[in-house]
């Protein structure tokens, strides 16, 4: 029963270390995007540039211990035949923040689940404690 408790703890944590703007923060994001044009309505696009990615502390103790806290890269992407530029353009660009950060998470996952662990076990110690005072 702990390991399944310590579990859905480690579950909700890496769900709350995968979120953008709590485990993690896109601190600078720099793209241009070239437009290649197939015909009237219908365009190919080239996108290329940099992304800069601050994790949370919180949740990344371990990167940070491991000099990993910041993050960069440069990146180009080809999309294909669009109708219309737009939301596929920033699906692009997050996709590379996600990609740094999925290789952190990874890396993390086992303390998730060791301070899950630790986080049942003080649970039953505390409702044991709450126990023996009642039966008094």
């Amino acid at each position: 029963m702990k390991v399944m408790a310590a579990a859905f703890t480690a579950l909700i944590w890496f769900l709350g270390a995968s979120e953008d703007g709590m485990g993690y923060y896109v601190m600078e994001l720099r793209s241009e995007r070239e437009i290649i044009e197939v015909s009237h309505d219908v365009i190919e696009q080239i996108i290329s540039g940099h992304v800069k990615v601050w994790l949370n502390p919180f949740f990344f103790p371990i990167s940070h211990a491991c000099g990993s806290g910041t993050m960069s890269s440069s990146f180009v992407r080809y999309v294909p035949r669009h109708h219309m530029p737009g939301p596929s353009t920033l699906v692009s660009v997050n996709e590379i923040a996600d990609a740094l950060v999925v290789g952190e998470l990874y890396k993390n996952l086992p303390l998730f689940f060791i301070m899950g662990l630790v986080l049942t076990h003080l649970t039953d110690k505390l409702v044991a404690g709450f126990s023996a005072r009642r039966k008094r």
